[in-house]
This record gives structure tokens, C-alpha cells and sequence, in this order.
């Protein structure tokens, strides 16, 4: 049996916390960025709001590829304090919005992780992916949260209703380039999953590290270690994966 290669998946949050300077601040870094990565043909998965994208630049947001868009859930209708009614309100309404400017995500990125999670309404939505923030830094994790944590950074585990949750992102300005770097390395090595958050709100120089990341992920791409994916298709690789066996059992059956 051949190794399996490892994926890598990168995680680009647009949106403005409450604390950052703004989306505008970080638009010249993200259209270098995209540029960088439209060089390597490295795909990733751009997260926004829909108020921000539609105050975007056309130049910016045409330059946004190759990858994904996903979508934010903020606080204000997907918080912990937010009822299933403010949730489902919300949601309809944000994916509305996308429609309107033609877009139709199916990854949803939370702000903060919800107290209830309505994965039954995610589903009905056309959602596939969800994404949460990791633990407070500022709380000890809990005995669940320290067995589920990943030195491969992220794990895709299935939910209900067809639903995938990507969990624990490395954020890279945080965690630094040596250990994204190692993340990756074992994902390569193992044929595991790793997945880093580039959040261009907490970069205050340039993209170098995150050019010799880029250069790291192209060189284990051409060793066939590792593929880099969209957070959507990483999900559809795995639903393909997991349905691949019962097919083979009906088939014995027969």
C-alpha cells in the first residue's frame, strides 16, 4: 500500500476584530499575499464578512485567488449568547447577501465558538465546513480539548448531517514559522492534516516568513509528501474517502 501524502490547508481570515485596525489596514498585504500564492499555485481559504467584501476594492477582491471564500459568522448572531432564532436569522441573511454578489459558500468560519452549534440548519443552508477559533490563551484547556489537540495543527473530524469540523488552526502570527513549519512536516510525514491561519491583521512587517513558508509547502508538493487544499476540499476529499469502503462491501456482497 503506498503512503498516504499529507494535506495542508491555509486559513486566511479579512475580517476586522474588535480590536484591529480594520480590514482596509491589511488590503495592500492581502493583494501581495495573493499574489504570492497565485505564483506558487497554492490555493487557500479567504474568510470574510459580507458588509466587509462588498466594501472591498474590486481590484482586491478580483485578486483573491486562487482558493476559497468562505464565510464569517460573527459574534453578533452566532456568539454564545445568540439564541437559535438570532442564528438561523443571521445565517439567511449573510448567505443572502453572498447570493447576491454570486457567491456560494459552503464554509463557515466562527468568531467565536457558539454555545450551540444548530448543525441541523448549517446543513439545510448548503454548509459542508465549520471552522472555530482556538482555545482562549488566556484559560487553561480543558482535559477534552488538551486529548483532541493536535501537534499536526487542525483536525477535520465528521459531524452530524454531513457536517465536517476543522478545529484548532495554527495561527502563524502567533505561533511563529518553526512551528507551522513542524506542524507541516509531521502532516507530510505521517499523511496527516495541518492547517495554518494567516491573519494578516497581526502582521506588522513584511510577508517574508510567510514567503518561506509558501516555499517550504512547494517543496514538499514536488516530493508528493503533501497536497495543499481549500478547507472545502479537504472536505470533500474525506466524505469521498469515507464512502470509498461501502461501496467496496457492496460490491462483495454481490
Amino acid at each position: 500500500m503506498l503512503p498516504r501524502t499529507g494535506v495542508c490547508v491555509l486559513s486566511i481570515p479579512l475580517f476586522a476584530g474588535d480590536s484591529s485596525p480594520g480590514l482596509r489596514a491589511s488590503e495592500p498585504l492581502a493583494a501581495d499575499l495573493s499574489a504570492q500564492l497565485a505564483a506558487a499555485d497554492v490555493p487557500a481559504t479567504w474568510t470574510y464578512t459580507i458588509t466587509q467584501l462588498a466594501r472591498m476594492s474590486e481590484a482586491l477582491s478580483n485578486q483573491l485567488a486562487p482558493g476559497e471564500l468562505a464565510l464569517l459568522a460573527p459574534r453578533a448572531w452566532a456568539g454564545g449568547h445568540a439564541n437559535r432564532g438570532q442564528f438561523a436569522t443571521g445565517l439567511a441573511s449573510s448567505l443572502s447577501e453572498a447570493e447576491k454578489l454570486r457567491l456560494r459558500p459552503t464554509t463557515l468560519v466562527f468568531e467565536q465558538r457558539p454555545a450551540t452549534l444548530h448543525d441541523d440548519l448549517l446543513a439545510k443552508t448548503g454548509i459542508s465546513v465549520v471552522c472555530f477559533p482556538g482555545p482562549s490563551r488566556t484559560s487553561a484547556p480543558s482535559a477534552r480539548q488538551a486529548r483532541q489537540a493536535l501537534p499536526s495543527g487542525g483536525c477535520l473530524r465528521a459531524l452530524r448531517w454531513g457536517l465536517w469540523e476543522l478545529d484548532g488552526a495554527i495561527d502563524l502570527a502567533e505561533a511563529g514559522w518553526r512551528r507551522a513549519v513542524k506542524a507541516i512536516d509531521r502532516a507530510a510525514r505521517e499523511g496527516g492534516e495541518a492547517a495554518i491561519s494567516i491573519d494578516l491583521k497581526k502582521w506588522s512587517g513584511g510577508l517574508k516568513p510567510i514567503g518561506r513558508l509558501l516555499g517550504h509547502l512547494a517543496g514538499l508538493r514536488a516530493e508528493q509528501r503533501l497536497t495543499i487544499q481549500t478547507i472545502a476540499d479537504l472536505a470533500a476529499s474525506r466524505a469521498t474517502s469515507r464512502q470509498a469502503p461501502a461501496r467496496s462491501i457492496l460490491r462483495i456482497a454481490a
